[in-house]
């Protein structure tokens, strides 16, 4: 989605009766977009970690006994510090560190291991977003971890409007109307009164049905899926 066509839908849809609203042209003033792209940040935040819209894939090479893997950039084969080493990535495709959340950890016969479940003796955990805590691992283990991506950040410049609502942002056709939701409860200041708190809060429960709906008819289809070969064993460096 290109942010202009955003733009052009809240103005017309959601915000063309507001104060918000340049008399000339019918569009959002220029003024407020910064807040427009501020909330539309947020809101793909939220949408991604909430669906798959796009993941990752990279491999972990388990060490003697160790237990704690942080995946950052400086742990990856292909990054060229002299960190320790453990994150089997490719030149083709790079681990950059962008991590919004781990969803799935398979082992190198396929299993999908147990994820944050302490009752399951073969359960991985995440201390936190990009970190992996392997349980009885062993020594040169494949792991293969799946992960939803930090969405890319826009930006406003003003000196160059035309470029910058000509950014492109990955969305699914099925959540346009969700994102526009969000963005649009963000004009709605809940200090401005009684009814700016009302229709903030409108915007807010139509976010969250739409969600819901995209959710239950599955209407989302597949994620887009960045991933390295699996290799064996054998073949890690």
């Amino acid at each position: 989605m290109i942010l202009n066509d955003l733009i052009t839908d809240l103005s017309r849809l959601d915000l063309f009766s507001t104060n918000f609203i340049d008399d000339t042209t019918g569009i959002l003033d220029a003024s407020y977009i910064p807040r427009a792209v501020s909330s539309l940040n947020a809101a793909l935040r939220n949408l991604y970690g909430r669906f798959p819209i796009q993941e990752k894939e990279i491999t972990v090479q388990s060490r003697d006994w160790q237990s704690i893997y942080p995946l950052k950039p400086e742990n990856a084969y292909t990054n060229k510090t002299q960190a320790e080493k453990y994150i089997v990535d490719t030149e083709r495709y790079p681990f950059t560190g962008d991590i919004l959340c781990i969803t799935q950890v398979t082992n190198e016969i396929g299993e999908i291991l147990p994820l944050n479940d302490a009752n399951q003796y073969a359960s991985v955990f995440t201390p936190d977003h990009q970190t992996l805590q392997l349980t009885h691992v062993g020594f040169n283990q494949a792991f293969f971890v799946t992960y939803r991506v930090v969405p890319v950040r826009l930006e406003y410049d003003a000196s160059n409007s035309a470029a910058s609502l000509a950014q492109e942002f990955l969305l699914p056709v099925a959540l346009e109307t969700a994102v526009r939701y969000f963005v649009a409860s963000a004009f709605f200041d809940p200090m401005g009164g009684k009814g700016d708190t009302q229709k903030r809060q409108e915007y807010e429960a139509l976010f969250q049905q739409e969600c819901n709906n995209v959710e239950n008819q599955g209407t989302l289809g597949q994620s887009e899926m960045d991933t390295n070969v699996k290799l064996m064993l054998r073949n890690f460096p």
